[in-house]
This record gives C-alpha cells, structure tokens and sequence, in this order.
C-alpha cells in the first residue's frame, strides 16, 4: 500500500493545477511497485488525473485508486485518525482495493465513518467540490457578517442559529 500525498499548486499565470508533483512522485514510486501492490492518490487534482495516471501504475502490475482527503489546517492529525468521511475512488470493478482500503481504515470505519467507494472520476470531482462548497461558505458568512456590522446583528450567532459550520 503506497499513499501519494503532494502539493498540486496553481501554475504560474494559469488557473490549472500543477501536477508536477504528482508525477514526479509517481515516476519515482514506479521502479519501487510490485505486481498486487496498490497506489493511492491523496492529492486534490483535476478529474481524469487519476485515469492518465493509472495505465503507468498498471504496467507496473499495481494499481491506482483515488482517496482524497479531507484535512482541516490546524487539525491534520485528528483529521487522518479519525476522518468524518472516506472516500475511494476505483476502477469499474475493482471490490479489491476497495477491500484492501476498508481494512487500512477498519479503525475508522469501526467508528461509523462513512466509506463511500465511488470511480476514480467521481473521488477527484468530491475533494474539488467539498472545496468549492467550502469556498461558498466562507463567502457568504463574510458577506453575512457585512450586513451583520452595519446592522448591528452579532455573525457569530446568525452562524450558529444558522448551523453554518466553515470547516
């Protein structure tokens, strides 16, 4: 079982992710990976990532799953013990990996966590949008605590009576 977890920054005077990171890392996991092994994709990238990415990791005998995660700043730790949700990417098919990563995570799932096994697309799409979501909800918060100021409401609890959490 191999994790990639790196960087995917904006690229320079473009909006689109640098994957440089990601493949350096997976040009250097190659030579290492052995027929049964599996790989799995941490990293926030574009859909479709994960399918160029896995007929390398396939010639290799291994093979690529997506499992995005969810780690709060300041929380990264207590996010990876114990995720409020795990999310596995697969090829069509594929109950294995889906297997072999329900066992790394038994601890968690023992908890209740929810372990939602989707395809490779549908894994990167998730981390994209629980970012956008996030984004929204800062958004409108900031914008809620605008009116709140000139109205003199209190925006921590329009939040709360709200149940707007901007985790």
């Amino acid at each position: 079982m191999h994790f990639i977890g790196v960087g995917t920054p904006q690229q320079k005077g473009g909006y689109a992710a640098d994957l440089t990171y990601v493949n350096a890392a997976v040009n250097a996991l190659l030579p290492q990976l052995s027929p049964g092994d599996i790989v799995a994709g941490k990293s926030t990238v574009p859909v479709g990532t994960a399918a160029e990415l896995a007929p390398r990791v396939e010639a290799a005998g291994a093979t690529l799953v997506w499992n995005p995660e969810f780690l709060r700043e300041g929380f990264a730790v207590k996010d990876t013990i114990d995720p409020d949700r795990l999310v596995v990417g697969v090829r069509t098919g594929d109950d294995t990996s889906a297997d072999v990563l329900r066992e790394v995570y038994a601890p968690a799932v023992a908890k209740g966590t929810p372990f939602i096994v989707t395809d490779l697309a549908t894994a990167e799409l998730v981390k994209v949008a629980a970012n956008a979501f996030l984004a929204t909800k800062i958004s409108f918060i900031n914008a809620m605590a605008e009116i709140a100021e000139v109205t003199g409401a209190d925006v921590t609890q329009l939040a709360d009576a709200i149940g707007h959490d901007v985790r």
